[in-house]
């Protein structure tokens, strides 16, 4: 039976998210204290439950190609309860944010887990809540108005250059952006941990307005970041952080 998400956390032994790593001999002890510190407190059960922080930590990794700490998260995130249809839209989140190939080697981590066969049945599909897709580029365009007062210029640029691409990217885009089987704001907060582990401003400042405007609290936001420093360290806060509370003001 699975553990419910708001379950103590299990005991944490960091070194099992990277499969043949070990703590130095040199300051050992403190270096295992830290660790577990670290692990304990940004994946304990707070605003965020323990399953939707290790969807978080999986989703992080996953986008970076970092499959081994990928699977383990994933893989504690089931023994709470979450479901393959829960970390597939995790994944479509790493599709729109970091490539089709993110997106496949996450795939290849929950066919391992769930120990299938790769099974795709239409009528098991959730139907998204923003309806049919758009068909044509300008039908895209005009949707991406109602997000900005006049569509950036990588949108632009996209949709005159590779229009067949850009509609790609829309489609996996309009069902990531709404509620499924995960709420768009756990999907939004991906986002925020993705480019706050990267570092890059814009998808910070975009994906951190987003995800308030999709009900998140500042306490998620917070225990968010902490869980994408676990794998881009501290200056994956410090970057964000400024963002966030400082308006980008740094120090």
């Amino acid at each position: 039976m699975s553990k419910s998400s708001d379950s103590p956390l299990e005991t944490v032994d960091p070194t099992k998210f990277v499969p043949g790593s070990r703590v130095g001999a040199t300051h050992g002890k403190s270096v295992s204290v830290a660790l577990e510190m670290q692990f304990s407190a940004a994946l304990a059960p707070g605003a965020l439950s323990t399953k939707d922080k290790l969807l978080l930590l999986g989703a992080t990794c996953a986008a970076r190609r970092r499959r081994d700490p990928a699977r383990e998260a994933f893989r504690r995130a089931i023994n709470l309860g979450a479901t393959e249809h829960e970390i597939e839209e995790i994944l479509l989140a790493c599709f729109v944010s970091r490539g089709a190939l993110a997106y496949l080697e996450g795939r290849a981590i929950v066919a391992e887990l769930f120990d299938v066969a790769e099974q795709y049945s239409p009528e098991d599909e959730k139907t998204s809540e923003s309806g049919d897709p758009a068909t044509s580029t300008r039908d895209i365009l005009d949707k991406y108005l109602r997000y900005f007062t006049e569509p950036p210029l990588w949108v632009q640029s996209l949709a005159e250059y590779h229009p067949q691409f850009f509609a790609g990217h829309q489609l996996i885009r309009e069902l990531v952006f709404t509620d499924g089987y995960v709420r768009r704001t756990l999907k939004e907060l991906v986002f925020v941990a993705i480019n706050s582990v990267e570092q890059y401003p814009y998808g910070i400042q975009l994906h951190l307005r987003a995800a308030t405007a999709a009900g998140a609290t500042k306490e998620e936001i917070f225990e968010t970041l902490a869980v994408a420093a676990l794998e881009g360290g501290i200056v994956t806060w410090i970057e964000a952080i400024h963002y966030f509370l400082g308006e980008g003001i740094r120090y």
